[in-house]
């Protein structure tokens, strides 16, 4: 004991999570999968902790929904920080099981875990609704299992 303060050995672990070359692969996929049917979107990709990594949206004035990027984010931080869909959760609620909207994020379709043997992140496409987004955020989070 040195002075008046007591030193403990620390423990850490290593924390896995996407890469911002990853990051673009996943956005680059999404949009891939959005060019063919049209659709106009914007891609949020999260780390492990649920904090922003990369951002990307459709430049047009295409009469999009002006929260989508927002609204994407609050969808990727739930499924980071939950490790599952965020379509999962809006199951949750609608089944009787409200306690699930005090979670973190937004408990909305469109949100999936990336998985590299274990959670590294999560990806949101938002824009062109539901099953759609849903469809375009599975080929992106198939990008980093390539």
């Amino acid at each position: 004991m040195r002075g008046k303060y007591h030193t403990f050995p620390c423990g850490y672990r290593q924390i896995r999570t996407v890469t911002l070359a990853g990051d673009w692969r996943v956005i680059a996929a999404a949009h891939a999968e959005a060019g063919h049917n049209g659709w106009h979107i914007s891609v949020v990709v999260v780390d492990a902790g649920g904090q922003l990594a990369a951002f990307d949206r459709f430049d047009a004035d295409d009469g999009r929904i002006g929260v989508s990027g927002r609204e994407g984010l609050q969808k990727a931080r739930s499924a980071a920080l939950l490790r599952a869909s965020s379509g999962e959760f809006n199951n949750f609620i609608n089944h009787g099981r409200p306690g699930f909207v005090a979670t973190p994020g937004t408990p909305l379709e469109g949100g999936v875990p990336l998985a590299a043997g274990e959670v590294i992140g999560a990806v949101v496409v938002s824009g062109a609704h539901g099953a759609n987004d849903s469809q375009m955020t599975q080929a992106a989070a198939a990008a980093v299992r390539e």
